[in-house]
C-alpha cells in the first residue's frame, strides 16, 4: 500500500508495483503518509480516498514468479527454500511443473499461510493476491464468500479500488490515469519526463520469450480459477 491520503495505490506484487511506486514518488504532488509494501487494508481504509490497483495477466504473472525462482531469487523462492517438505529443484524444473505446484490446493499454505486449500480450489494464487488487496478485511470477506457460495459479482461489489492499471499497458494506463482521470494529483511535466524514460524496475534476467507455453490443462485451470483477473483481458 502506497498511501498518499487522498490517493492510495494497492501495490500488487509482480504487476509493475516498483515502477508505479517510483512514479508516484517522482510525479505525485501529494505527500506520502504511509508505505507498507503489499499490505492489506483494514481499519486504515479511507472512504474519501481514490484507490487504484495494478494487475497482470495470470499466466504472465506465474511466468514471472517462475523466472525469478530459476534465478534463485524472489519472495516465493525464498519461502519454498525454507520448507522441509518440498523439493525446490523439482518445483522449478519446468514452467509446467512450477505452475502445477502453485495451482495444487494441497500446496496453498506453502505459498502463503492464509492461502488455504479451500481458497485455492476456487481461486488461483494470482487471484488470491489480487483479492487480498482489493478488499477491506479481505480474509473475513473471502471466507464468508466461500461459506455462502456466493457468485463473484457479490465479492466484486465490495472492491475498494476504482481503477485497474494493467502491467501490459503500464505506461499508457499510467499516463491516462495521471493526465486525464486524476490530473489534480500530478505534475504533468514530471509525468511526461518520467514516462519518456521508461525505466524498468526489478526485471527478470530470463526473458519471458524463452519460457515455453503451458500445457492446455494448466491453461484451462488458470482460465477457471483466475477468471477475476482474466475478465480485464
Amino acid at each position: 500500500m502506497y498511501d498518499l491520503k487522498n490517493l492510495v495505490y494497492l501495490d500488487l506484487q509482480k504487476t509493475g508495483s516498483g515502477y508505479i511506486s517510483a512514479f508516484l514518488e517522482h510525479c505525485c504532488t501529494l505527500d506520502l503518509i504511509k508505505h507498507q509494501q503489499h499490505s492489506v487494508i483494514k481499519d486504515d481504509f479511507n472512504p474519501e480516498a481514490f484507490y487504484f490497483i495494478s494487475i497482470r495477466n495470470p499466466s504472465k504473472l506465474y511466468s514471472s514468479l517462475y523466472r525469478y525462482g530459476k534465478q534463485k531469487s524472489g519472495g516465493m523462492f525464498e519461502r519454498l527454500s525454507k520448507s522441509d517438505t518440498v523439493d525446490v529443484d523439482k518445483i522449478y524444473e519446468s514452467f509446467d511443473a512450477f505452475t502445477d505446484f502453485v495451482l495444487s490446493p494441497q500446496n496453498a499454505t506453502l505459498l502463503d499461510n492464509a492461502f488455504t486449500p479451500r481458497i485455492s480450489e476456487k481461486y488461483g494464487f494470482a487471484s488470491y493476491r489480487f483479492l487480498r488487496l482489493s478488499l477491506q478485511y479481505p480474509m473475513k470477506k473471502i471466507e464468508k464468500h466461500l461459506r455462502n457460495n456466493s457468485p463473484d459479482i457479490e465479492l466484486k461489489k465490495q472492491f475498494i479500488h476504482s481503477l485497474v492499471i494493467k502491467n501490459e499497458n503500464l505506461n499508457e494506463d499510467i499516463y491516462n490515469f495521471s493526465m486525464n482521470i486524476k490530473p489534480e494529483f500530478f505534475d504533468p511535466e514530471k509525468v511526461k519526463t518520467f514516462l519518456s524514460a521508461n525505466e524498468k524496475i526489478n526485471t527478470s534476467k530470463i526473458a519471458s520469450s524463452k519460457i515455453p507455453e503451458l500445457a492446455p490443462s494448466l491453461k484451462s485451470e488458470i482460465e477457471r480459477r483466475d477468471a477475476l483477473l482474466l475478465e480485464h483481458y
